[in-house]
């Protein structure tokens, strides 16, 4: 399939990057306490507001717009997707007082550790990692700040970095320093309504799937579905009135074009309709994240 039927960014061959292996996904899921969101204690939310936007919860944390991140010609996408819903977690805890300011993390590192520290180098030379496989980084590793740590220049992602860390693993001395940002627990969404229940109590949702979108978006901001994408990507938003969720790409913005809901949505990410995320869900390798000790329930004042 050529990469205009595919509708994706020259270069990303794949698509973004994500594996779908789901005897890989299996084998971590196996060993979770909670391996689906439906036996959290979380799960039990009934009543939550009608629509979320997880850019305001940030830029409440930090002051700053929702950051523009881009995965250039690197197929390291789950990486992206677990930084994002990462992102949505803090962001949301820092609102509520029980979290310090957010920081961005370094895509390479949890690319890197997915790979090699939890992959054990089983794809080889090629890019791409599993959803599972970077959401068990983030909680087994932890997260590294995008900033200088000694010799490592992390402010800014780099894709060179990207493919030699992805290779090698990241270096001995940064995995020490990530160990104080470790996520809490992961456990697998199934539906719509686990996702919405995740963003209403600020537990950031990874979605990786092979459903590839419009580049273009209709008046409401959703894009229909088009073409075939391996990729990882966070929702960070829902709304109920058109239920749908809003997908957080890493590929900038000058990808995707059309309408915005509401007016200062990402110019990065798009609406998926329901029925759409649903079929994301079914390919069995998308992630919540807790930055604590399983799911508990949260009452959050939006």
């Amino acid at each position: 399939m050529s990469d205009e039927e595919n509708n994706m960014p020259e270069g990303l061959d794949n698509g973004g990057g994500w594996h779908h292996d789901p005897e890989k996904v299996a084998a971590i899921q196996s060993t979770l306490p909670q391996p689906v969101w439906g036996g959290t204690p979380a799960a039990s939310l009934s009543d939550y507001p009608k629509e979320i936007f997880g850019w305001r919860l940030w830029k409440e944390a930090t002051g700053t717009e929702w950051p523009v991140l881009n995965q250039g010609q690197v197929g390291s996408c789950c990486s992206f997707g677990a930084s994002h819903a990462v992102m949505y977690s803090q962001a949301a805890e820092a609102v509520m007082g029980d979290e310090e300011t957010p920081l961005i993390p370094c895509m390479e590192f949890i690319y890197g550790v997915s790979r090699v520290q939890v992959g054990g180098g089983q794809l080889g030379r090629g890019d791409g990692s599993l959803g599972v496989w970077v959401a068990k980084a983030v909680r087994d590793y932890g997260i590294l700040e995008q900033a200088q740590h000694g010799q490592y220049d992390c402010r800014k992602y780099n894709q060179d970095r990207c493919r030699d860390w992805g290779s090698s693993g990241p270096p001995q001395e940064l995995l020490g320093e990530a160990r104080d940002n470790k996520v809490g627990a992961i456990t697998q969404m199934r539906s719509f309504e686990d996702c919405v229940q995740a963003l209403a109590q600020g537990y950031g949702v990874n979605l990786c799937s092979q459903q590839g979108f419009s580049s273009t978006r209709d008046g409401q901001g959703f894009a229909d579905p088009k073409g075939t994408w391996s990729h990882s990507m966070a929702a960070i938003a829902y709304r109920l009135d058109r239920p749908g969720l809003f997908i957080c790409n890493s590929w900038g913005t000058a990808y995707f074009s059309g309408g915005r809901y509401p007016d200062d949505m990402p110019l990065q990410g798009f609406w998926a309709d329901k029925s759409v995320v649903e079929r994301m869900l079914d390919c069995g390798d998308s992630w919540s994240h807790s930055n604590v000790d399983g799911f508990p329930l949260k009452k959050l004042s939006w």
